[in-house]
């Protein structure tokens, strides 16, 4: 066997056990505007635990649902500057859903989807507005 086919076979090996190869794909939106709406309609739609999404090309507000010790759920109001975004990951499944964990000055954001789908439309619009153009 030669060397090209013998590494050929390796890299096709290592493709295929990756665990990226069966998330979904999505194509960064052309414009910071499309991005932003694009990205409200991810979290409001596809989002677990979040209500009331509203954005634009500078700021993301909703209100996340969290458990508390013994008590109904409380929505919290939540903000997220996004000129100031410094990494994104991408989407990944754990357990049921999806997660896109954002990475800005006041500290980590996880989002929780349902589905790939919504996961890797956000982790697109993120990286776009991640772009100052």
């Amino acid at each position: 066997m030669s060397k090209a086919l013998l590494l050929a076979c390796v890299l096709l090996a290592g493709c295929s056990s990756s665990p990226y190869r069966t998330a979904p794909r999505y194509a960064e939106p052309e414009t910071r505007q499309l991005a932003a709406r694009e990205l409200v309609r991810a979290v409001a739609f596809g989002g677990v635990g979040t209500s009331e999404v509203h954005g634009n090309e500078r700021v993301l507000q909703w209100h996340e649902r969290r458990p508390l010790a013994g008590a109904p759920a409380a929505l919290l109001a939540r903000e997220l500057d996004l000129t100031a975004l410094r990494a994104v990951t991408k989407a990944a499944r754990h357990g049921e859903n999806w997660e896109v964990k954002v990475d800005a000055p006041g500290g980590a954001v996880t989002f929780v989807f349902k589905n790939g789908q919504s996961a890797s439309a956000a982790e697109a619009c993120f990286k776009r507005l991640m772009r100052p153009d």
